[in-house]
């Protein structure tokens, strides 16, 4: 029994990984934002910039990440996760008239 089947249930990392599957919970096309809490349940925004496809056949999501507290929104750059990572820590989309305009994002 290999290590990928001991640890995670899979045969391979590869299954782990989350390649060739697409997680529930939203339609990851570029434009689209998702939301989900940071560990001191501070609420963070990504926005998606464009998806890829690595060479293990891994779907990644690189995004525009923006923190919200109280009326202030701090932009805190562009991050890169498997769309398996992105979907656990964004797992709520967002509706489209639910997204800040980008002039607000600064304010």
């Amino acid at each position: 029994m290999g290590l990928g089947m001991k640890l995670f249930g899979f045969g391979r990392f590869g299954g782990t990984l989350g390649a060739g599957r697409s997680p529930a919970g939203g339609e990851y096309r570029p434009g689209a934002m998702f939301a989900g809490l940071t560990g001191t349940r501070t609420p963070e925004i990504a926005r998606i910039l464009y998806l890829t496809t690595d060479e293990f056949n891994v779907r990644h999501i690189r995004f525009a990440l923006t923190y919200r507290y109280q009326e202030k929104m701090m932009e805190a750059g562009e991050r890169t996760l498997s769309l398996a990572a992105f979907a656990a820590r964004f797992p709520r989309p967002l509706p489209d008239q639910a997204q800040p305009a980008p002039d607000e994002a600064g304010a």
